[in-house]
């Protein structure tokens, strides 16, 4: 519970992120269609393409999604993710 001036402020940002990274779980998958994607498990590669071509999103984002919330492994299909590179790394 936030009592102080201080503890109030920051109770209010967390609250006001909180409600930012929902918007954003939301935002390019839609809770409907994940519940949908999340019941019919095992997840495999083609699924999760499938997935997200429907939903015009990357499949990555869809990996990191169910990375983020543990349903699948962290090293689990890593391979659907696109990596970039920033030029500033480049020229190091």
């Amino acid at each position: 519970m936030c009592h102080s001036e201080v503890e109030q402020r920051v109770c209010h940002i967390l609250q006001k992120e909180k409600e930012a990274d929902d918007f954003a779980t939301d935002f390019l998958i839609p809770k409907n269609a994940y519940k949908e994607l999340i019941v019919r498990r095992p997840f495999s590669a083609k699924r999760i393409c499938a997935f997200a071509q429907e939903l015009g999103i990357a499949p990555g984002i869809v990996v990191g999604r169910l990375q983020h919330e543990q349903l699948i492994q962290f090293s689990q299909f890593n391979q659907l993710k696109r990596r970039f590179c920033f030029k500033e790394e480049l020229e190091r």
